[in-house]
């Protein structure tokens, strides 16, 4: 019986149809860009000045979407209420990697760089840590420079946010 079946060339047709077709909806549901429009409330902090915790808010708008290499790509816009850290207002173009890393960077139309420092977000950006630029190079940028943690209500909090991102990192980076 199941020599027959599989003797008859239409139904081996349809049925690779049909796997074909099942191929091209997982891909699709899988890559497909979805939208992210967030407003978060958090606290920046540096390990160095124990003194800095301030309030910020971070407003996300655009679209993320899933590579099949197991990154994620992020377009839209970042806006953070913070008077001395301005990202442009325009779209950014963040790839994500496998530990949810990103280096937070910008090229304008003139061609100038613009390094903002990296960030750490979860697929739906509902956990963020950005790292600010060390402006003095250091090699420990965590020790010396801003963080800023989002959603965090407090420095223990926002601390406990930023080490759980960089033990995932090292983790993936060097093992355990």
């Amino acid at each position: 019986m199941i020599i027959k079946i599989m003797r008859n060339k239409k139904f081996l047709y349809v049925l690779g149809s049909v796997l074909f077709l099942a191929l091209i909806a997982i891909y699709v549901y899988i890559t497909w860009p979805h939208r992210i429009v967030k407003e978060l409330n958090g606290i920046e902090y540096s390990q160095e000045d124990k003194a800095l915790c301030e309030p910020v808010s971070v407003k996300i708008h655009g679209t993320m979407k899933q590579a099949l290499t197991g990154g994620r790509v992020f377009t839209g816009t970042i806006e953070l209420r913070k008077t001395d850290l301005a990202l442009p207002d325009q779209k950014l173009t963040l790839s994500f990697d496998k530990v949810d890393w990103s280096s937070l960077t910008f090229r304008d139309l003139e061609g100038e760089f613009y390094d903002y420092g990296e960030m750490f977000a979860d697929e739906e950006m509902n956990k963020i840590v950005i790292v600010e630029p060390d402006p003095g190079n250091s090699t420990d940028a965590a020790a010396t420079c801003s963080i800023l943690a989002f959603p965090a209500e407090d420095r223990a909090e926002a601390e406990k946010l930023t080490l759980a991102y960089f033990k995932n990192e090292k983790n993936y980076y060097f093992g355990n």
